[in-house]
């Protein structure tokens, strides 16, 4: 005879996961918004802007030459004329850049898997990813980090490596701008470290523009580590956020977008539906890196 004792947990699952969804949804209807806007603002721009445009782009691309690091020959004909032409060695820059983006498996009290999100090592220490993927530190402390959950070139699984988070020795997390910082334990369960996976730099200074090319290493789906390299323009750029043509599925929350040194210059966090058929996806939504590591200067300054 089944009781209410045994569909109870059930239930909480169920809960968990629509509540999970219902909060994608928000994200999704807020970026839309966001893109309607901009899409808005650049059709009725008039025609004396664009010189004024140039000459921004120029500053830009100035300050982008200046802050850049170990450009490779072909580097700044990418950024000022969009040449296509990479070094070899991009291909593996990007592989080994990979090493520390990880698939975050969200588990509930008693182990079973709720959702899946994206994360990566920015730190030693320290795993970021979306606050809707990591809301509270109660949902961080039964979720894990799955390093190397990835396929061979031979399309065998390869060895992959869990880590659980430590929202006790940090919790960082902001609604507004859908960023989560949590600390992880050093060693994995088979007593791996944690640094054996390196991590990324951010840089608060880097500049991306629109038409700029983008790519994102990501767990679609909560399946194995994929990326989408190039022929992903940047559409639009407002404040906080920006805009790119780009592939991603649900999963991929928490994703860092990388420009073409691979340094991540955005936090994946949405896309954005087509205002004129829902069912259909126009872009995606990252929110900038600079506005996160401007926001936690000012909780390091308040804090003070």
């Amino acid at each position: 005879m089944v009781t209410i004792s045994d569909i109870h947990p059930f239930k909480n699952l169920e809960n968990k996961k629509e509540k999970l969804i219902e909060e994608k949804e928000r994200i999704n209807e807020e970026a839309l918004s966001r893109y309607q806007e901009l899409l808005e603002k650049s059709e009725e721009k008039p025609d004396e802007e664009d010189v004024e445009t140039v000459h921004e782009t120029a500053k830009k691309i100035e300050a982008r030459i200046e802050n850049a690091e170990d450009l490779d020959g072909p580097a700044l004909e990418r950024i000022i004329f969009g040449n296509d032409l990479f070094p070899i060695s991009y291909l593996q820059s990007g592989f080994n850049i990979g090493n520390s983006v990880c698939r975050i498996v969200l588990s509930d009290r008693v182990g079973r898997v709720v959702g899946y999100g994206t994360g990566f090592l920015i730190s030693p220490s320290l795993i970021m990813t979306n606050n809707h993927v990591l809301d509270k530190e109660e949902v961080a402390v039964y979720s894990t980090a799955e390093f190397n959950y990835q396929t061979d070139e031979n399309n065998v699984l390869c060895q992959s490596t869990i880590f659980r988070l430590d929202p006790d020795k940090l919790f960082i997390t902001d609604k507004r701008l859908d960023f989560t910082i949590v600390a992880v334990q050093e060693f994995s369960g088979d007593n791996r470290r944690l640094t054996d996976f390196g991590h990324l730099k951010l840089s608060p200074n880097l500049n991306i523009m629109e038409n700029e090319y983008v790519s994102i290493i990501q767990h679609p789906q909560g399946g194995h580590k994929a990326v989408t390299v190039r022929e992903n323009r940047v559409k639009f750029l407002s404040e906080d956020f920006i805009h790119y043509v780009t592939d991603t599925q649900p999963g991929s929350s928490g994703s860092p977008v990388f420009n073409d040194q691979w340094v991540v210059v955005a936090l994946h966090h949405s896309g954005v539906r087509d205002p004129n058929d829902r069912t259909q996806w126009v872009a995606n939504e990252g929110i900038r890196i600079s506005s996160i590591l401007k926001h936690l200067d000012a909780l390091i300054d308040h804090s003070e």
